[in-house]
């Protein structure tokens, strides 16, 4: 869990840990290895140049799976992208700070 969010939201959500773990551990090992498989060595930086939709990057400022260097990276290479930094979030912002990661969705979207 600790890869997944910030220590502070951990000790502060004890039941929604506890819920995220229990769907996490439901997930088959066959899957999710398969999907860790897939993505492994994906690497598209390259290829970002040839976007030419908006694209909005956000990441939580404590993310260890994608951190704010690789966003900046990308963000760099995709022209008329946006790049969003969550404050107190780490791989999953959506889920601890929804409102701030709505918001910025939301911009994007209207």
């Amino acid at each position: 869990m600790e890869r997944w969010f910030t220590a502070e939201w951990i000790s502060k959500k004890p039941v929604a840990i506890d819920d995220i773990r229990e769907i996490m551990l439901s997930t088959k090992v066959e899957g999710y290895c398969g999907c860790a498989a897939a993505i492994r060595q994906l690497d598209y930086i390259d290829q970002l140049k040839n976007l030419t939709l908006p694209t909005h990057i956000i990441v939580g400022e404590s993310d260890a799976s994608t951190p704010v260097a690789a966003s900046r990276v990308i963000h760099s290479q995709i022209r008329h992208s946006t790049l969003s930094i969550i404050p107190s979030a780490s791989h999953l912002s959506n889920v601890e700070q929804p409102a701030l990661f709505n918001q910025l969705v939301g911009t994007m979207a209207s």
